[in-house]
């Protein structure tokens, strides 16, 4: 019995996945000996929350993991999800491994639009089975959009203020509640507690930023959504320089 135990743990070895790392150029995964003849610094690009009509923008390396020239010819978005592009690629032949970490530079772009959801897709390089990227993004149905106060002087008769928009494109009525700033330079000008977003509208509320130093500033703003059915991104990016 000890015998067939110790057999079928070196079997599992032989066939396992590992996970190389090269200190310089990133993860390399193989199956079992046989390295792929391309691997990528990457395996998952995550965009996390893109909002409605906004673009953003990651990035990735290829490296040849061969002997010889690679000849890089094309990356397939393979469902062809509408949303996902692959900036400015152009044919490109890569140098053989070891040499000057020779390797290209690729942008994926997520142009999001009005149809809220999660979106997730794959890179396929040459047609090869593998690597592969996986990409995923998320659009949501309610959001607040991120603020930057630009400079603010110290002082005050200084406080920088700008409305923070909350909106919900959705096709349902929600509740906000519990708005807080982990950092209190930037203050919520509101009475209210609670707000309440009708299907496809926005709020507004006031944001001010009095910063005490002359520095940049960086904060979040959380909320919470009352129905969870509907795909929420809960938190606002606030940031701000203090200048003399």
């Amino acid at each position: 019995m000890q015998t067939v135990f110790v057999a079928s743990l070196l079997l599992l070895a032989s066939c396992s996945s590992p996970l190389d790392v090269d200190a310089e150029r990133g993860p390399k995964v193989v199956i079992g000996t046989k390295p792929y003849d391309i691997y990528t610094n990457v395996d998952t690009l995550d965009f996390e929350y893109v909002h409605p009509y906004i673009s953003k923008q990651l990035s990735f390396k290829v490296f040849n993991n061969t002997s010889k020239d690679f000849k890089l010819n094309n990356i397939a978005i393979e469902n062809n999800t509408q949303i996902m592009s692959i900036s400015d690629f152009e044919a490109t032949t890569l140098k053989p491994k070891n040499q000057d970490y020779d390797n290209v530079e690729i942008t994926v772009t997520i142009d999001a639009d009005y149809d809220y959801g999660y979106y997730s897709d794959e890179l396929v390089f040459n047609g090869l089975e593998n690597p592969r990227v996986y990409v995923k993004a998320i659009i949501p149905a309610v959001y607040g959009e991120d603020i930057d106060f630009g400079e603010t002087q110290i002082g005050e008769d200084f406080i920088g203020s700008e409305f923070l928009t909350l909106r919900n494109i959705s096709d349902k009525d929600v509740t906000i509640s519990n708005l807080s700033v982990n950092d209190d330079i930037f203050e919520i000008k509101s009475a209210d507690t609670t707000y309440q977003l009708k299907a496809g509208s926005t709020k507004e509320i006031i944001i001010t930023f009095e910063p005490k130093e002359s520095k940049i500033y960086e904060a979040e703003l959380t909320f919470d959504v009352d129905d969870n059915s509907i795909i929420s991104d809960k938190s606002v990016k606030l940031s701000g320089i203090g200048t003399n």
